[in-house]
């Protein structure tokens, strides 16, 4: 991924329009982050 550069911009594209975040804030890294703390809890929402 780009975004593991050093110093890398992250854009993000939304009904905002374009605009400069930082990597954490994004929600995909949220996504991210409670699957690796809990996988059984985060999976079991989605093979409801």
């Amino acid at each position: 991924m780009l975004t593991a550069l050093p110093a890398a911009t992250v854009l993000e594209r939304g009904e905002h329009g374009i605009r400069r975040v930082a990597w954490a804030e994004l929600a995909l890294v949220e996504h991210f982050r409670t699957f690796l703390e809990r996988p059984d809890r985060y999976l079991r929402h989605l093979l409801r």
